[in-house]
């Protein structure tokens, strides 16, 4: 029984980030609010809210975005792909299908299996795998019979799917799991440590955490522990120190076990562009590589500090950012905040949201029930119901009148009014007619709209380019 409950939470799970699972293990930024994310599989979701796709019977049963010359199609329930000529490069055969990426392969899956396929339709990985996920660094990660392991581009597998559990790569080395125990392997399978462990961090500063009797200690990429297993609670190794708990103190040792910084601290946290967290009498602030102050602890909390050289704190229940001088970068007054993404911050003021960039002026203001991201220098927002767009320098270009929207690309962006799609431009005005039944984003050129249950492909000037039936 527990094995059956294992395999089938990894199933659920698979493609999701692993995290660590131990308290001790993370840094303080983990605990930071996520952030929209919209992804693109199979076929490319529509942004919500709004209608999705419905089947046709026309050409094309469904026909979806252009990514790197190539769009996935469906005929008769099945899946195929397209190029721009709309010529069928590879039948439509497979129960799912998967964008192409930028290394000229894609998931597809029939019968329940998945695998890679090339842009000429060759099972470059073969489809036999319960899950596959994307190539990150010429590594996927598949999973077999519920177990896991990584493919390359090849098909290889270079790590057999042998494991209960695997992590992602870091620095070379991956954490795996197999029943109760922790070990690491590099990428062509070699076993840097044994499977001894009962729990793990990644490889971060050429060290990674591992647990051996309830106690947490660091080994090296030989797999030799270089700091024994004795401490209650560590954090990742940044910057040459980490932070360790000592009696019911914290502070920070080097990669000698020495200690670089007292333990006088109630909570402290891994060092981020030179700073790092530190907790005292329930207020936050921020020290230095030698220990001392350099933000005062005044604060009800904080976060680590970004690559913008800002952080996210809360003073007086009200939170906002601050740079590493401790000056506030625009008010710390909103109900929460989330870290810099491109330039860009989410903020919430009384249940709605806005955008400010890295000067803390708010590009959105606090209006929006929710807000997508920049692309082409507009961002669309949801409004009492209704879709508009904001400009990067902080106008309102197109107000909300529309049911439904999408990221601009190609200079237009697709909307729905009165229940049917077209296209706009910055200016918010229609330069292709909304009159499809429906529509998808411009990418490479092309869009793919509906007419008549049928589907095909218009230009940017709204000629139709691939015909609809």
């Amino acid at each position: 029984m527990i094995k059956k409950l294992l395999t089938i939470m990894l199933v659920i799970v698979f493609a999701l980030a692993l995290a660590l699972s131990l308290g001790g293990c993370g840094d303080k930024a983990e605990d930071e609010p996520d952030t929209l994310d919209v992804s693109v599989g199979e076929p490319e979701p529509e942004p919500e809210p709004g209608p999705g796709p419905a089947a046709g019977a026309g050409l094309f049963d469904e026909a979806y975005t252009f990514e790197n010359g190539m769009a996935i199609v469906m005929l008769d329930g099945k899946y195929g792909y397209i190029d721009k000529s709309g010529e069928i490069v590879i039948e439509p055969v497979y129960d799912a299908a998967y964008n192409f990426t930028e290394n000229g392969l894609a998931i597809a899956m029939r019968d329940e299996k998945y695998g890679f396929v090339d842009k000429t339709g060759k099972e470059v990985v073969e489809l036999k795998y319960q899950m596959v996920e994307d190539f990150v660094d010429g590594l996927a990660k598949v999973l077999l019979d519920y177990q896991t392991g990584f493919v390359d581009e090849t098909g290889k597998e270079v790590l057999p799917p042998i494991y209960d559990v695997v992590d992602d790569f870091h620095e070379g080395a991956v954490a795996v799991l197999v029943g109760i125990k922790w070990g690491f392997v590099d990428k062509e399978g070699r076993e840097i440590a044994a499977l001894e462990y009962e729990d793990r961090s990644w490889f971060r500063d050429g060290l990674a955490m591992v647990m051996l009797d309830r106690k947490w200690g660091f080994i090296d990429k030989d797999g030799n522990m270089v700091i024994e297993p004795k401490y209650e609670n560590i954090k990742l190794f940044n910057d040459g120190v980490t932070a360790v708990q000592i009696g019911d103190k914290w502070g920070y040792i080097d990669k000698n076990d020495e200690i670089a910084i007292e333990p006088k601290f109630d909570a402290s946290y891994s060092f981020e562009e030179g700073l790092a967290v530190v907790e005292l009498a329930g207020k936050y602030g921020f020290i230095d590589r030698s220990g001392e102050i350099a933000i005062e602890l005044i604060y009800d909390d904080a976060y680590s500090f970004d690559a913008n050289g800002l952080a996210v704190v809360m003073l007086d229940g009200k939170y906002g950012f601050i740079d590493k001088n401790g000056n506030a970068a625009g008010e710390l007054k909103y109900d929460s905040a989330q870290p810099f993404i491109d330039g860009y911050a989410q903020v919430e003021l009384n249940g709605k949201t806005g955008l400010i960039d890295v000067t803390g002026k708010e590009i959105v203001p606090t209006v929006c029930d929710s807000i997508d991201e920049f692309s082409e220098g507009m961002v669309p927002v949801y409004i009492n119901g209704k879709f508009g767009y904001y400009d990067d320098q902080g106008r309102e270009a197109i107000p909300p009148t529309f049911e439904n929207r999408s990221l601009f690309g190609d200079g237009l962006a697709c909307v729905v009014l009165d229940g049917k799609f077209g296209f706009i431009d910055k200016t918010g005005s229609f330069a292709i007619e909304q009159k499809y039944e429906m529509a998808r984003s411009f990418s490479e050129g092309l869009a793919a709209v509906k007419i008549d249950d049928k589907w095909g492909y218009i230009d940017t000037s709204g000629k139709v380019v691939i015909p609809a039936g």
